[in-house]
């Protein structure tokens, strides 16, 4: 190509070897096609679509100081390159200028009102800006142009999410599901919307799916382990968060409160310090469960009930650990104890709206009676 680019003297007839090069897929992100481009821009100097492309691969290959450049030069050869004003707003996002991305963003949509990347982008602004409906707005433009757009329909799920319509984001990512089934950003965001209902079972069956798929899913990984964080499975949860933070590093957006947070998990795991919320009482409580210890399971469990007393799966497990605990008591005054507050929880249960099954995945009845009842998540 550089070869052919140097036996070219006519200006039209070098930019159409260009385009011939980009077009037949040769200009792949890599140090060589960064290479042909600064060749074109050398016999080009003028050219702003050149200028472009190599700010476009250098923001790629991760330089974004002289991918802003090149594309800052792109602009003020042609300000009305919509793909310059596109690569240039990425540019600026990578180097943490949102607002003026924002502004890029929206004048490529302006120049080239049937870009789905740029209305993409400018509805993924427009979110972090807080301008839910305007953003909705963007992806509905994008959705009308194309129905089978996976992006389109996973970004307007996640706002829909942002809005509280839960209904609405789980038909748009099924629908993603439905579009692309090996996608496993699908599966993760479908696993959100039931993991934020409460459905706990269903959630972990999706995150599953989304790990089948990518085993290196950092949003599927970080998801997962919260769900065993929740379950009481802490060394589960403590593997995971790791396995996050070695894929999107501490210093990412979570990686600060993902490291805490597993440090306050190992701590509340040792003993080294105690809970100070129901979710907390409830992650101790869980583990001392799995790990059989259950009158100290149940303490926490009962401590549950200070901050959340109208809880009838709590009811539950306590009259099923109390239950258990009789059958195994020695004493009969301890029996006669542990079965007058099991009775207590039992009618406190049956008072309560009946809440979802098993929330925590605790198999109570199979780990009192079989020592080697499996713990682990599916």
């Amino acid at each position: 190509f550089r070869k052919e680019l140097s036996t070219l003297k006519d200006r039209d007839a070098r930019r159409q070897a260009v385009q011939k090069y980009f077009d037949s897929g040769r200009s792949v992100v890599s140090a060589q096609s960064l290479e042909d481009m600064t060749k074109a821009i050398e016999a080009d100097p003028e050219w702003a679509e050149a200028w472009a492309e190599r700010g476009r691969l250098l923001l790629l290959l991760g330089n974004v100081s002289k991918s802003l450049a090149d594309l800052k030069k792109a602009l003020e050869l042609n300000p009305s390159s919509s793909m310059a004003q596109y690569w240039y707003g990425k540019a600026l996002e990578s180097s943490g200028d949102q607002a003026a991305a924002a502004t890029h963003y929206e004048e490529a949509v302006r120049l080239h009102p049937k870009s789905s990347h740029a209305l993409l982008a400018t509805a993924s602004s427009l979110a972090r800006q807080g301008k839910i409906d305007e953003a909705m707005d963007a992806c509905n433009k994008i959705l009308a142009l194309d129905w089978s757009s996976a992006e389109a329909y996973l970004a307007r799920g996640g706002l829909f999410l942002l809005k509280g319509d839960t209904a609405a984001a789980l038909a748009d990512f099924e629908k993603v599901a439905s579009i692309n089934p090996l996608s496993p950003a699908a599966w993760n965001s479908v696993g959100n919307v039931h993991h934020r209902g409460g459905d706990l079972r269903c959630a972990l069956d999706n995150y599953n799916r989304a790990l089948e798929l990518n085993s290196e899913c950092s949003e599927a990984i970080f998801n997962r382990a919260n769900i065993c964080y929740q379950t009481g499975r802490l060394d589960a949860a403590l593997g995971g968060w790791e396995k996050f933070l070695k894929l999107e590093g501490e210093d990412g957006p979570l990686g600060k409160g993902v490291r805490e947070h597993a440090t306050h998990t190992a701590e509340l795991k040792s003993g080294t310090v105690e809970p100070c919320s129901a979710s907390e009482y409830a992650a101790r409580g869980c583990y001392r469960i799995l790990e059989r210890r259950f009158r100290e399971g149940a303490d926490d469990f009962e401590r549950i009930l200070r901050h959340e007393p109208q809880s009838g799966s709590v009811h539950s497990y306590l009259a099923l650990l109390y239950e258990g605990l009789a059958q195994k008591g020695e004493k009969e005054e301890d029996k006669s104890a542990l079965t007058e507050k099991a009775a207590a929880h039992r009618k406190a249960e049956s008072l309560l709206p009946p809440g979802p099954a098993d929330p925590w995945m605790l198999p109570i009845s199979n780990l009192m009676a079989d020592p080697d009842a499996s713990t682990e998540l599916p």
